[in-house]
């Protein structure tokens, strides 16, 4: 009996402190003044928030975290109205309300931000992140009970990656490590980390905007783990269950691939902190200590991902080679599938039931996927022929050269024009039986950098 009223004790607790923190954030709100600097500042009008007069500069930062709690506290109400449903206020459109307000690096290529800009996300951010923090809570100390709740607040935390600000970063890993938080939650916190490193340097090229390189592999290495990361499926576990998974996986797949770099490395004691591009390489191939295997998707996004990374002196790219070859060659094999079938939008009429339900080859979109890597193979040559790296191998760059005319001369065209009859596969083939990988990892220096094939 005591335990059952102190468990109906901790649980009324719990509530009047979640009513308690609506109830205060609900009283926030923005008179004009406010609004009228958040927007100027914005918008570009005001380039300063750091006003050189005092008092204006002191209101400019007050109207952002005045901003800032009054989107956490208007989210926190959403949810608490008929479970984030209300017609008047639905807790979707209050969340993605928050993509006005941040000032998206991204957003306008070419533009460059004003310090005002700059400072407005700073501040935004760090200010949301601070009232979003206890909502997850930790492994030790849970967060709010209500997963509607911490679903929304981490769809509030990827948006705000958007800005590139380190302060989103660190959450979004404290999510992801969490064991004890739903990946309903992790996979926004997945993605927030994949806008982040997806904003570059206002400054150096090629660079991403983290100001700590430790946060920066802290997070690289978290994306890592959880693609690693063995699930153990039931055998009595549905298509659908696995395939949620693998979607999950896919984004952190997607997220690695915006870390711009292959390796890290800590230079002042050579060792390498973390490897991307082999991983990359690995989903791309079904690397088969990956449980469960990778599915299509999730390969087709970890090959052009790879493509697209910034070359690397030390990189074996004949080992390379030699994966990115067999990951396009299964790619073209599913796109070949004799049961492969193009998936016609139905009509309202349309009573009839498909004959088998769909395989993911039959949805895929082949078409961005062969566009990615036509365009990623040039991209990777590219790289591998920086003017930075020196004189490279001749029989590498031949090497590369002949496998990226195998590929777009014979396989390309047909998978654009979905023509199965328009592909010849056997160049590729014999690409792969007559060349010679004589690298037994991607990176001498990290020699644990190997794929192991199914």
């Amino acid at each position: 009996m005591k335990f059952r009223l102190r468990w109906r004790w901790t649980w009324l607790t719990l509530f009047l402190v979640s009513v308690g923190a609506v109830w205060a954030q609900d009283k926030i709100s923005l008179d004009p003044d406010d609004t009228i600097r958040f927007v100027d500042i914005r918008e570009g009008r005001r380039p300063y928030v750091k006003d050189p007069n005092a008092q204006e500069a002191e209101k400019n930062i007050a109207a952002i975290k005045k901003k800032a709690r009054f989107e956490v506290a208007s989210m926190i109400e959403a949810a608490n109205t008929d479970r984030g449903s209300s017609e008047a206020k639905p807790i979707s459109l209050v969340v993605r309300r928050l993509n006005d307000s941040i000032v998206d690096p991204l957003g306008a290529p070419g533009r460059k931000l004003t310090e005002g800009q700059r400072d407005l996300n700073q501040i935004l951010c760090q200010e949301m992140i601070e009232q979003l923090r206890p909502i997850f809570g930790t492994a030790e100390k849970p967060g709010n009970p209500d997963i509607l709740l911490r679903v929304n607040a981490a769809r509030q935390v990827s948006i705000l990656g958007r800005t590139g600000q380190d302060v989103v970063a660190r959450t979004a890993i404290d999510i992801i490590k969490n064991p004890i938080e739903h990946d309903g939650v992790k996979l926004y916190a997945i993605e927030a980390l994949g806008h982040v490193f997806a904003v570059p340097h206002p400054e150096k090229e090629g660079e991403s905007n983290f100001a700590d390189k430790n946060l920066e592999v802290e997070a690289v290495k978290t994306l890592i783990d959880f693609i690693a990361r063995e699930v153990k499926i039931e055998p009595s576990a549905s298509q659908e269950e696995i395939d949620a998974y693998r979607y999950l996986r896919r984004e952190a797949v997607r997220a690695l691939g915006q870390v711009r770099k292959p390796i890290f490395r800590d230079r002042d004691n050579n060792q390498v902190l973390a490897n991307p591009a082999i991983w990359l390489l690995r989903v791309a191939n079904g690397d088969q200590r990956l449980k469960p295997p990778p599915g299509l998707s999730e390969r087709a996004e970890a090959l052009s991902a790879y493509l697209f990374l910034k070359g690397d002196k030390f990189q074996n790219m004949d080992y390379a080679a030699g994966f990115v070859a067999t990951a396009i060659r299964d790619l073209v094999l599913e796109f070949m599938h004799p049961e492969r079938q193009t998936l016609e939008k139905p009509r309202g009429d349309d009573t009839k039931l498909p004959d088998r339900p769909p395989h993911e080859r039959d949805y895929h979109p082949w078409r961005l996927t062969a566009n990615r890597i036509q365009v990623g193979l040039s991209v990777w040559r590219e790289n591998y022929e920086h003017p930075a790296f020196g004189v490279r191998p001749a029989e590498v760059k031949s090497l590369m050269d002949k496998l990226i005319e195998a590929v777009n001369r014979n396989i390309i065209g047909g998978i654009l024009q979905n023509q199965r009859t328009n592909i010849i596969l056997e160049p590729l083939e014999t690409w792969l039986r007559n060349s010679q990988f004589p690298s037994r990892s991607l990176f001498n220096d990290d020699p644990e950098s190997t794929v192991v094939r199914p």
